[in-house]
Parts: C-alpha cells; structure tokens; sequence
C-alpha cells in the first residue's frame, strides 16, 4: 500500500509526488509491450491498421502495469500483470478476432501473467537484491507478466488477414 516510500510512511516520504520505479516502469513495460505486440502482429501477417491498434494499445497496458508494480510492489505489480495479461489478450482478440471472443484465451493469459509476473520479478531481484527497491521489484513484476501472458496467449491468430 506505501510502496512509493519502502512501506514505512512514518519514516519516509515523497513529497515531490516523483517515484523513479513507477517512471522507470511505465516506460520499459509501455515500450516492450508495445513492442512485442507489434512484432506478433507483423510475423502473424497483420494488415497495417491492426499492428499499430494493438501496438499503442500494449503500449498503454504495459506503461500501466510497470507503473503499478513500481508504485506497489510485488504483490500489487503481480496483480497488475495478471490484469495488464488480460486485457492485453483481450484487446488483441477484438482487434484480430474477426468477432470473436474466447473468455477461456484471455484467463488463460491473465494466469500466465500473473504467475510469470511474481516468479520472474522474484527470481531477478533474487540476484540483483543489493540493486532493487521492493518497488523495483514490483516495476519487475508488472513489466514481465504481461510479456509472458501475452507470448503465451497472445490472442493473435497465427495468420491473420492482411
């Protein structure tokens, strides 16, 4: 909850309102999610239109993620990826899925995320801990869950039309 001062409000504050993970977080999830959403849709065959939809909209996704985890933690950042996984999913089904709609593709990729999203963070701040904040972890959290949601179940059909 007081991720923004290393859960000890009484002690720590942030009075400029800045928080350097939460910045740091928005900027590398917006960037690579955008990213790989438009590398998934150009290698699946995507018109033009389609890639730079789910590209911004991963953008969004990502940048909101990273920048929660970065606020939060790990526990807050693994909620944001499994939701950022999701919606990720979601967006890429309305965008490719020709009216289709698969509840079961977006849980799936929202579990992915979340469970990725906790194990990764963890296991890279494990081997980093004297460089990494708690809320550098979550930044961690909410940047890597959504990639791996979104590799696992990208809701982009393998070819899709162009």
């Amino acid at each position: 909850m007081y991720g923004y001062v290393l859960q000890d409000p009484a002690n720590l504050i942030d009075p400029s309102g800045n928080c350097p993970t939460c910045i740091i977080g928005a900027v590398v999830g917006g960037i690579v999610q955008g990213g790989l959403n438009a590398y998934q849709g150009y290698t699946g065959g995507a018109r033009t239109d389609q890639i730079i939809l789910s590209s911004f909209g991963g953008l969004a996704i990502g940048a909101t993620t990273g920048a929660i985890g970065g606020a939060t933690g790990l526990l807050g950042g693994t909620a944001a990826a499994s939701i950022g996984a999701g919606l990720n999913n979601a967006l890429n089904q309305a965008i490719y899925g020709n009216g289709s709609f698969n509840p079961s593709s977006m849980g799936q990729a929202a579990l992915i995320g979340g469970a990725f999203g906790g194990i990764g963070a963890t296991a890279t701040a494990s081997g980093f801990s004297s460089l990494l904040t708690p809320q550098g972890v979550g930044a961690l959290s909410g940047v890597i869950g959504p990639l791996a949601g979104s590799s696992a179940a990208s809701g982009i059909p393998n070819r899709c039309s162009k």
